[in-house]
C-alpha cells in the first residue's frame, strides 16, 4: 500500500523516503496556512526538513561504524517517526553494537558542539540565531532521546550489548526488549495526553519491534 522513493545516494548508500512522509509535509504545509507571514509558513514547512536532514546524518553515523566493522548497510529509510538504517548483518560483538549503536547519537552531538562553536560567528541575524538553535536543539533532543534504553531504539541496544558481555545475547535480547516494551507504553501515554501522533506511532513501533525480537529469540532459546 505505501511506498517509498528515492531521493539520494550518500557515502554509497541509498536513501529513500517513505510516502507517509508525504502526509506530515502535507499536514505541515497546511497547518502553516494559519500564518500571514511567508516567512513564518516557510519556517513551518522548512524546520521539519532540517529535522530529518539531522535524522539522516544520525543514520549515516550507524551506517559508517557498521561498515568499519565489514558490515554494509542496504539503505536508508526516512519515515514520519524517524529514520532506519537496515544492515546488512546484525552479527556484532558486545563491543561493535555499542559502537555502532552510539555512533548515530555521537553524531548528533558532534553536531550540537559545532553549532554552539560556530553560532557567535553565524549569528548575525535574528532568523540565523533562530535556525542555529534549533539546529542544536534538534540535535541534542534527537542524541539524548535516542540514548532512552527502549530497545529497539539506539539505547536499548548498548544496554543489550552491555547486558550480552554477562548473560549472553539470548537473555540480555529479552532484558532489553522487556524494557522496550515498558518504554513503549510511556511513550504512547504520553502521546495521547500530549496530543503528540508522533509520539503514540513511536511507542506502537517500539512495542511491536521489541515484541517481534523477543519472540524470535524466545523462539531460538525453547527450540
Amino acid at each position: 500500500m505505501f511506498k517509498s522513493w528515492k531521493i539520494g545516494r550518500i557515502a554509497g548508500i541509498d536513501v529513500y523516503l517513505h510516502s507517509t512522509f508525504l502526509l506530515l509535509l502535507a499536514f505541515t504545509a497546511l497547518s502553516g496556512l494559519a500564518y500571514r507571514d511567508p516567512l513564518l509558513q516557510l519556517l513551518n514547512l522548512g524546520l521539519p526538513l532540517m529535522l530529518f536532514s539531522i535524522v539522516v546524518l544520525h543514520e549515516l553515523g550507524h551506517a559508517l561504524a557498521a561498515r568499519h566493522y565489514g558490515v554494509g548497510t542496504r539503505e536508508i529509510t526516512l519515515y514520519p517517526i524517524g529514520g532506519v538504517a537496515r544492515l546488512q548483518s546484525t552479527h556484532f560483538t558486545p563491543e561493535e553494537e555499542m559502537a555502532v549503536s552510539a555512533a548515530g547519537p555521537a553524531v548528533n552531538f558532534a553536531l550540537a558542539g559545532a553549532a554552539w562553536g560556530l553560532a557567535p560567528i553565524l549569528a548575525t541575524t535574528p532568523l540565523m540565531a533562530f535556525l542555529i538553535s534549533q539546529f542544536l536543539l534538534y540535535n541534542l533532543g534527537l542524541a539524548l532521546f535516542n540514548l532512552v534504553p527502549a530497545f529497539p531504539m539506539d539505547g536499548g541496544r548498548i544496554l543489550r550489548a552491555f547486558l550480552s558481555r554477562r548473560q549472553g545475547h539470548v537473555r540480555a535480547t529479552l532484558t532489553a526488549a522487556s524494557w522496550g516494551q515498558r518504554f513503549a507504553w510511556v511513550f504512547g501515554l504520553v502521546g495521547l495526553i500530549t496530543a503528540s501522533l508522533n509520539l503514540v506511532l513511536l511507542g506502537l513501533f517500539v512495542w511491536l519491534a521489541a515484541g517481534a525480537e523477543r519472540s524470535q529469540v524466545s523462539r531460538r532459546w525453547y527450540f
